[in-house]
C-alpha cells in the first residue's frame, strides 16, 4: 500500500492512504473475498435445487469429457455431493429421446466456469470458484459505479453496500447462474460505456453476449439489446454496424439451439423453460410486489439499504443520462420478464436469485442517493439502513436462516421476524404483505392495501429522488 507523508504547519506527519494505489484497491478485494467466503463456511448449507445437477454435468465434463449424465444418475456417482435421502432424478426425463443418455436441460455455460474448480476439489473446489466470482460481480459493480458517477470513493461505498445485502452475501458460493449473468451484464455494461470502438472490442462483447446465451437462454433478454445499443453506437460513430459481434453471437445462437434439438428432439425451448415466453399472463405488479415487499423474501425488506436505489434512479438520470437510458435499454426487458415469471422466488434457494442478475447494475443510482443526501439527518437516515443491512446479513450467518420452500400455498413465517418478536413482543411482519410460493398470490389479510402502501412508499422515494435532481442542478446553474 502506497501511504504519502505531507508536512502539515505543526510540523506533525499525516500518513494518507493513497486509494488509486493498485495494492489498495487489492486489499480491499481480499478483505471481501474472505467476508463472503467466511459467510459461506459459517452457514455451511446443503445443496438445494438446480445445484446438483450443475455438479453433475461438471461431473460428466471432468470425467467423461461429455454432459451425458446417465451414468451419474445410474451409478449414483452424485451421492458424492448430494447423500440425501431420496437420491437425485434427471430433470425432464420426458425430454431425452435417445436410449442410455441423459442431458440437462440447463445451460452449459456454468459448468464450464466451473470445471477447473471441480477438477482441482470437487463441490467444493466449485462452492470455492463461486465466491471468486462473487468477489468478482463486488469489483466490476466498483468499476461500473465508478465510470459512471466519476466518484472513486462513492463507488467504494456502494460496491461495500452491495457486499453487506443479505441478498448478495448470501448467493455467493450458490451453485446458480444468476451470479454469472451478474458478471456478465456489468461487463457488457463497463464495455458499452467506452470500449465499443475497436474490433477487438467487438470479438470480446460477441464472447461474453455469447456465453451469456450459453448460460441460460433467458439472458436474450439481456443480448439482444445489447446488440440494438451496440449497433446504436458503432453506427453513429463510425457509420458502420458491428458485424463481428453479431455473427459471434448468432454462431452461439445456433450452436444452443442446434445442441437443444440434437438432446432433446425439438426447437421449442419452452418444452425445457416454460416459463419463457409463457407467463405473460401473470401480473408484473403482483410478482413485482412479491419480490420487493414479501415477508420471507423481499428485496426491500431484507436489504432497506436498497430503497436508496429509488432515490437515485431520477439523480442518475438527470446527472449521466446516456448511461441511465443505456442501462435502461440493457436491462429492462429482463427486470420485465423477471416481473411476470410465476416462480417469482427462485425456489429453494438463496434470497435474490434472480435479482442478482440486474440489481449490481443499479448500484450507481445507490451511488447518486448518498451523494446528494447531504444533510445531517438525511446521512443519519442513510447510516441506519446500512447497520440494519449489515445486521440482518449477521443475524442471517449467525442463525442460518433456512430457506424458504417454493411450491407453499402458505410458506413458514420468516425466522427474522419471529426472533424480534421473541425478543421485542413485536410481530413486524403483520404490517408486510405475504406472498405464496406456489401460484403467486397475497395470501394475508389485508395484503392488497399493505401492498399498495409499499407501492406508495417507491412512488415517494422516486419523487424525493426527482426533487433532489432538481435542486442539485439548480444549484449547479448557479
Amino acid at each position: 500500500m502506497r501511504a504519502v507523508k505531507n508536512q502539515t504547519n505543526s510540523d506533525d506527519n499525516v500518513i494518507r492512504i493513497d486509494t488509486r494505489s493498485k495494492l489498495f484497491n487489492w486489499i480491499l478485494i481480499i478483505i471481501c473475498f474472505v467476508f463472503l467466503l467466511g459467510i459461506r463456511l459459517n452457514v455451511n448449507r446443503t445443496l438445494t435445487g438446480d445445484e446438483p445437477h450443475y455438479l453433475s454435468m461438471d461431473y460428466a465434463l471432468v470425467h467423461y469429457q461429455n454432459l451425458n449424465l446417465s451414468k451419474i444418475y445410474k451409478n449414483n456417482i452424485y451421492t458424492n455431493w448430494f447423500p440425501y435421502p431420496g437420491g437425485l432424478l434427471p430433470q425432464n426425463p420426458q425430454l431425452n429421446i435417445h436410449p442410455g443418455k441423459i442431458y440437462s436441460t440447463h445451460g452449459i455455460g456454468l459448468p464450464l466456469l466451473l470445471t477447473p474448480g471441480f477438477w482441482l476439489a470437487a463441490k467444493n473446489g466449485a462452492v470455492f470458484e463461486m465466491i471468486i466470482l462473487a468477489t468478482v460481480v463486488v469489483w466490476l459493480t466498483w468499476v461500473w459505479t465508478y465510470s459512471v458517477t466519476k466518484n472513486r470513493k462513492i463507488a467504494y461505498v456502494a460496491a461495500f453496500l452491495l457486499t453487506i445485502c443479505y441478498f448478495f452475501n448470501g448467493l455467493a458460493g450458490a451453485i446458480y447462474p444468476d451470479m454469472l449473468i451478474a458478471a456478465l451484464s456489468l461487463t457488457v455494461l463497463i464495455m458499452l460505456r467506452k470500449h465499443y470502438k475497436k474490433p477487438l472490442d467487438h470479438v470480446w462483447l460477441g464472447l461474453f453476449l455469447g456465453f451469456l446465451i450459453l448460460t441460460h437462454i433467458k439472458t436474450l433478454y439481456i443480448v439482444v439489446p445489447s446488440l440494438a445499443v451496440l449497433s446504436y453506437k458503432t453506427w453513429k460513430a463510425q457509420k458502420k454496424l458491428p458485424w463481428i459481434t453479431i455473427a459471434i453471437v448468432l454462431a452461439f445462437i445456433l450452436y444452443f439451439f442446434t445442441t437443444f434439438h440434437q438432446w432433446f428432439g425439438t426447437w421449442s425451448v419452452s418444452s425445457a423453460y416454460g416459463s419463457i415466453g409463457n407467463d405473460f399472463k401473470n401480473n408484473p405488479l403482483v410478482i413485482g410486489a412479491a419480490q420487493l415487499f414479501d415477508s420471507t423474501r423481499g428485496l426491500l425488506i431484507y436489504n432497506p439499504i436498497t430503497l436508496l436505489i429509488f432515490v437515485g434512479l431520477p439523480i442518475w438520470f438527470k446527472k449521466q443520462r446516456e448511461t441511465f437510458v443505456v442501462t435502461l435499454i440493457v436491462l429492462l426487458p429482463s427486470i420485465g420478464a423477471l416481473a411476470t415469471f410465476n416462480q417469482w422466488h427462485g425456489g429453494q434457494s438463496p434470497l435474490g436469485r434472480y435479482i442478482i442478475d440486474f440489481l449490481p447494475a443499479l448500484m450507481p443510482a445507490l451511488a447518486y442517493a448518498i451523494t446528494s443526501l447531504k444533510r445531517v439527518w438525511q446521512r443519519i437516515v442513510v447510516i441506519i439502513l446500512g447497520i440494519i443491512t449489515f445486521l440482518i446479513t449477521i443475524d442471517a450467518t449467525l442463525l442460518k436462516f433456512p430457506l424458504v420452500p417454493g411450491g407453499l400455498s402458505n410458506p413458514p413465517r420468516s425466522t427474522l421476524f419471529t426472533q424480534i418478536q421473541s425478543h421485542t413482543g413485536l410481530a413486524l411482519d403483520k404490517f408486510l404483505p405475504l406472498y405464496s410460493t406456489s401460484v403467486t398470490t397475497i395470501i394475508d389479510r389485508h395484503g392488497l392495501l399493505k401492498t399498495i402502501i409499499g407501492y406508495a412508499v417507491v412512488v415517494a422515494l422516486l419523487f424525493y429522488g426527482y426533487i433532489l435532481s432538481r435542486s442539485s442542478s439548480n444549484v449547479a446553474t448557479k
